[in-house]
């Protein structure tokens, strides 16, 4: 009978369930590639050796390939690297090209050993031999077809690699996308071992080293026994714990999305009440009429659940539908977070499990009939006896309600703020997002009383104009209703506040970080470390070179190595202290930067990032135990200082003693630090001279620039997120008024009879949209804050262990804020076209 009602209600638990739906479907999508590309990677291997960045020292393989119980072993180089098809082009413009092209991982194998691991067929089948012949080619690379579709080169063509140096390939075969050459998508490039030592500068050097076991069976007696002949900090373990890591990792980010993508669904469950709520009101008398036919309470009440479960399932089956389509949008953005924040993942499929589909529509279905329970009740508790002689009346709250939602919203408050008190379990914030569920359950529980406080308060200051007394007349008029309309427009907005809050006190608190740590003029780097998880490295020599440069103050050098610690992959590296000290004003917690460190140089001691001392529980003046390539090593912790760039946490020592005890003299990065009064422009062509072609140079400016698009990039779909759940709520206002409007035929006819024009009653109704738009507003903004608190101070903090600095920006809020009001205004223009058009005659009849 109410189209639009009907539509609205399917609509908002449409948009509801595709939201959930997309964001599921992304995350577990972006897993299962990830772990599918693994499984490629690893191929056959029961178990797989491998040291982290250090590596592992070349002279090993023969020592764990003679080893009891190896059938065979496979030595391998595994590089990120972007490569590009080769344009002939010398001097600044070929230099511009470093960091562009694909992203892509390298393999240097040996490839008569590999074909025990991995299936990694080229077109044209080539014989074995012939193939030797191409991979063992100095200037020989195997291209998967995808890659080599997308970089627009064959068989013959060149490509540019940067490697340690750019060098140019020459392609010896295209792989067929199955096993290794269907691996991340395809972003693989595969050559001969030596080839690769030589290019990555890894020479004497392995990555990793493959095994195969004669009895399988027998794989933890043989782990232990390969383990007890690795040198320390080398491992040896199964490849699916490889991936447990970067999955470990994950766990939190994905979490959150979840989180964020049920709103939307609870949102729309609001709705479904509301729409519910209406249908037994509007049909009291039909209800009634039935009842005294001999329909049973049960059968009423079943009659407004199969009514939800019908909306529920439209709603499921259209935000399924929409689900998929948003779901490669959805995709794209946790994948590009994945690269900037984890680890190198390319995917672009989503594969959607129909069981999956069937459980979501199902779920979708059963949470509508949860939310259509009330009003069935409702339903099943109307008399047959009295309702035929019954008028419509509304009725406000009672005060023994009103007292009872005070009581239980401040109760759920209280157990909010001592839940958030709890740490984390298991490394994962289960009370935090239990204070923020609570938080979003008082405010709720605050809505009976904020609509009849704000009913009469704007009566009175809207007392002199008949439209604005109207509108506030018309919040009154059905307080039940409008109280789950505001509270669900308003979790929304609280939602979006504290997201708000959260992201812009991070983004300060970055860009604050940003200025007192990268104080350099210019930074190099390798143009693959921008890959997550590159370990691209440069010679030592080219910091001495630019350090003897004309103009230039000071350069600090930078090693990092990704090892494993504790059973955690975390960073440990090296930085010229001295230089580090007195210049890049790294932020303590205790003590500046410049006494902290030179303490730490003097006395061989370390500094740790604030995520390495909570994700480890270790804190200043501990002493650590690090297994080193020349053996254990005790090093103490100098002190603490605030870090955002190194997820996992990250440990520093000054160079020199890097050096020793690692054995390893190779840089990851460097910042240049110029003389006042160098001419920058002379400076760069000087620097760029003596850089390696695979290197890029980049500015202070530009470093920063790409901190901030990082960090843009990876809140883009919180907002994206936040908004469609916004979307939603407003649906419930447009729902809710159409609603109002139908079961206020009589008044909006007398009224109109009384001299009330029509532009006066589409006032009166959008008005009435405004301000519940503006009272959930008020409501959002305080719980929005409390919100904020618990994901800043809380949630984020035990998910990742970052320190933010906890700021409220106004401006931003108050636009938002806005938007969400006028869109709720807006929404009112339907329902206010609709009381505009009843006829006055049928109305005043029917009164």
């Amino acid at each position: 009978e109410e189209p639009l009602r009907l539509a609205l209600t399917v609509s908002g638990v449409a948009l509801g369930v595709a939201v959930y739906l997309a964001i599921h479907l992304a995350n577990d999508s972006a897993v299962r590639a990830f772990r599918n590309s693994l499984d490629a990677i690893a191929g056959k291997s029961h178990l797989q050796v491998g040291a982290g960045d250090a590596g592992l020292p070349e002279d090993l393989f023969p020592v764990i390939r003679d080893a009891p119980r190896i059938k065979h072993a496979t030595p391998i180089i595994q590089q990120s690297a972007w490569i590009r098809k080769f344009r002939p082009g010398t001097g600044r413009w070929k230099r511009e090209r470093a960091g562009q092209g694909r992203a892509v991982l390298v393999f240097g194998v040996d490839l008569l050993a590999d074909t025990y691991f991995r299936s990694s067929g080229t077109e044209g089948n080539p014989s074995l031999l012939e193939a030797l012949s191409r991979i063992a080619d100095p200037e020989g690379v195997f291209l998967t077809r995808t890659l080599a579709a997308d970089l627009g080169v064959k068989e013959g063509d060149a490509v540019e690699i940067d490697a340690a140096r750019r060098l140019r390939f020459w392609v010896r075969g295209i792989m067929k996308p199955t096993g290794l050459g269907g691996a991340m998508e395809g972003r693989i490039a595969v050559m001969d071992i030596g080839v690769a030592q030589e290019a990555f500068a890894r020479l004497g050097k392995l990555d990793r080293i493959d095994l195969i076991l004669d009895a399988p069976a027998r794989i933890d007696e043989v782990q232990r026994a390969i383990q007890s002949k690795l040198p320390p900090g080398a491992l040896v373990e199964r490849p699916a714990r490889r991936g447990k890591d970067v999955e470990r990792m994950l766990s939190s980010f994905r979490l959150n999305l979840t989180v964020l993508s049920l709103i939307a669904l609870l949102v729309g469950c609001f709705l479904i009440f509301n729409a519910m709520s209406a249908s037994v009101v509007r049909r009291r008398a039909e209800i009634g009429v039935f009842r005294s036919l001999g329909m049973t309470a049960r059968q009423a009440a079943g009659l407004i659940a199969a009514e939800a479960a019908l909306i529920g399932l439209a709603g499921s089956a259209a935000g399924v539908l929409l689900g998929l389509f948003l779901a490669r949008g959805a995709l794209s953005a946790v994948t590009r977070t994945i690269r900037n924040l984890y680890t190198f993942l390319q995917v672009s499929d989503v594969e959607a499990d129909p069981a999956m589909l069937a459980v979501v529509l199902l779920s979708g279905t059963g949470v509508s009939v949860l939310a259509g329970l009330g009003p069935a009740l409702t339903a099943s508790r109307i008399s047959p006896a009295r309702i035929s002689r019954e008028r419509e009346a509304v009725h406000g709250f009672s005060p023994s309600f009103l007292r009872g939602t005070l009581a239980a919203g401040a109760l759920a408050g209280v157990a909010a703020f001592f839940l958030s008190r709890l740490p984390a379990w298991d490394r994962v914030p289960v009370f935090g997002y239990m204070a923020a569920l609570l938080a979003v359950a008082a405010m709720a529980l605050f809505c009976p009383a904020a609509i009849g406080a704000g009913t009469a308060l704007l009566k009175r200051l809207l007392g002199g104009n008949l439209t604005g007394w109207l509108a506030a007349h018309g919040l009154g008029r059905h307080p039940g209703r409008n109280a789950v309309t505001v509270a669900s427009l308003a979790a929304a907005m609280a939602m979006l506040v504290s997201l708000v809050i959260m992201v812009e006190s991070f983004r300060e608190t970055v860009a604050v970080w940003a200025e007192q740590s990268l104080r350099a003029d210019l930074y190099a780097a390798p143009a693959s470390r921008f890959i997550k998880g590159s370990s691209a490295s440069f010679s030592a020599d080219t910091l001495k070179k630019v350090s003897r440069m004309p103009g230039i103050a000071a350069v600090d050098g930078y090693r990092i190595l990704r090892l494993r610690w504790r059973g955690e992959r975390a960073e440990f590296g090296g930085a010229d202290f001295e230089v580090a000290g007195k210049r890049s004003r790294l932020p303590f917690i205790e003590g500046a930067a410049a006494e902290v460190m030179a303490g730490a140089k003097a006395r061989g001691e370390a500094v740790v990032t604030e995520t390495f001392s909570l994700r480890f529980g270790v804190k200043k003046g501990d002493v650590l135990r690090l297994p080193t390539p020349g053996g254990a090593v005790s090093i103490r912790i100098a002190g603490i200082y605030y870090d955002y760039s190194a997820e996992g946490g990250r440990l520093l020592v000054d160079r020199a003693l890097f050096r020793r005890i690692w054995k390893d003299d190779r840089l990851s990065s460097m910042a240049i630090y110029l003389k006042k009064g160098t001419d920058r422009v002379a400076a760069w062509r000087r620097i760029e001279g003596v850089l390696d072609g695979g290197m890029t140079l980049i500015s202070n400016w530009g470093l920063r620039r790409r901190v901030m698009d990082v960090f843009d990039q990876t809140f883009a779909i919180t907002y994206a997120l936040e908004a469609i759940a916004v979307l939603v709520a407003v649906l419930g206002i447009a729902m809710g008024l159409s609603s109002n409007i139908l079961e206020r035929r009589r008044e909006v006819g007398a009224l109109r009879a009384l001299g009330l024009t029509r532009r006066g009653m589409a006032a009166a109704v959008m008005g009435e949209a405004g301000l519940l738009g503006l009272l959930s507003a008020a409501l959002a903004s305080g719980a929005g804050a409390g919100l904020g608190a618990i994901l800043v101070f809380v949630i984020n903090k035990q998910s990742f262990g970052w320190t933010i600095r906890f700021g409220i920006p106004f401006g931003t809020l108050a636009v938002y804020l806005f938007v969400a009001v006028f869109a709720a205004f807006a929404a009112g223009w339907l329902p206010a076209r609709a009381a505009a058009r009843i006829p006055i005659s049928e109305a005043v009849r029917e009164e």
